[in-house]
Order: structure tokens, then C-alpha cells, then sequence
């Protein structure tokens, strides 16, 4: 994904059953609803940020609904 993407929309990758893992860039500022519904095959999410930029950025309640089997590396 590009390095300027600031936000992930609504179902962006819901339902990708064959997506195993993705890159985040840092300058993600939100995740919205159900953007990794049901992607049943994902098990790394890699953020070019740290721990604690994850855990600022807003998600939705539901934003991997159905996804959640899957790790978050950060780049500590």
C-alpha cells in the first residue's frame, strides 16, 4: 500500500480469503468498519509505526470482524 495512505475504507478488503498479510504504512491515521471482514486467510498485519501509533489510530469496533487470527508486527 502506498506510504501516504492515510485511511482504510469501510470493506477495503473484506471477504479476501486469500490474503495472508499485509503492510500498513505509518501515516494511517483510521481503520473503518469491517475493513478486514471475514479475510479468514490473514495472520500478519506489519505497521510501519510503532506500538504505540497503532494503538493510537481509531478503528472501528468491528474492523476485522471474522479476521481475527492474525499478528501485528510493529517496526521497533
Amino acid at each position: 500500500l502506498p506510504t501516504s495512505l492515510q485511511a482504510l475504507d469501510s470493506r477495503a478488503f473484506a471477504y479476501c480469503e486469500s490474503i495472508k498479510s499485509v503492510r500498513l504504512p505509518s501515516a494511517l491515521t483510521e481503520i473503518k468498519m469491517l475493513t478486514f471482514e471475514y479475510c479468514i486467510s490473514l495472520l500478519e498485519i506489519y505497521f510501519d509505526g510503532t506500538a504505540e501509533e497503532w494503538q493510537s489510530i481509531p478503528k472501528s469496533e468491528d474492523w476485522c470482524q471474522g479476521s481475527e487470527a492474525f499478528t501485528v508486527y510493529f517496526k521497533e
